[in-house]
Parts: C-alpha cells; sequence; structure tokens
C-alpha cells in the first residue's frame, strides 16, 4: 500500500473521479474553516470598571486597618533591610580591625624577640 505523504494513511489504491475530489475538497475546506474558527482569538473588549458597591462601616473599618498594617510591614522591612545592612558595614569593619590587631600583635611579638639578647 501507498502511504500519503502528509498524514501517514495508506492511500486508496483508486483513482477519484473529479465529483470525488471536489467533495474531497470541499470536506477539508470546510473543517479547516472550522479548526481555525475554534482557534480564533476573540476580540478584547475595553476593560470596563467594576460596578463600585456601598461598603458597610465594619468592612470600611476592617479595610483601614489592613491598609494602616499593610504600610507598618512596609516601614518595617525597610527600616529591617536599613538595619541589615549597617551591621554587615560593622561585621565587615570589625573583621578587618581584627586583622589589623592580629598583624600588629604579630609584629610586635617579632619586635620583642628580635630584641632580646
Amino acid at each position: 500500500a501507498v502511504l500519503c505523504m502528509s498524514c501517514s494513511i495508506p492511500a486508496p489504491t483508486t483513482f477519484l473521479g473529479l465529483e470525488d475530489l471536489n467533495r474531497v475538497c470541499c470536506n477539508i475546506t470546510t473543517e479547516i474553516d472550522s479548526l481555525e474558527q475554534k482557534l480564533a482569538i476573540p476580540e478584547k473588549k475595553p476593560p470596563t470598571l467594576p460596578a463600585i458597591e456601598p461598603m458597610d462601616p465594619e468592612k470600611k473599618k476592617i479595610k483601614d486597618k489592613l491598609c494602616v498594617l499593610e504600610d507598618k510591614q512596609a516601614d518595617s522591612l525597610v527600616r529591617y533591610n536599613t538595619y541589615r545592612e549597617k551591621l554587615l558595614d560593622v561585621l565587615q569593619d570589625i573583621h578587618v580591625l581584627k586583622q589589623k590587631m592580629k598583624y600588629q600583635n604579630e609584629l610586635d611579638k617579632t619586635y620583642q624577640r628580635t630584641m632580646k639578647p
């Protein structure tokens, strides 16, 4: 059996007449059109603003508290990061000072050894 090049389906051994070919082409065309319609992206509608519902006083108070707490959390995070950076700077300075002290101590020991008779 001879296989079709595009879909690997065995090709018919008999030749189709003109009417049969026309019918097959129409079927394929309608199938392609239906698939294109399924894949078509719908047009984007302009965004509409949601209707604003009146909020009862309790919800409004809770929402205001939430906003205040979110602001406090953001401020706390900024402060934490600032303090963290400062602490890292101080720790780096301490490390450098320790290295300098260690080096100076070695120099002092060397000086004392050389000065001993």
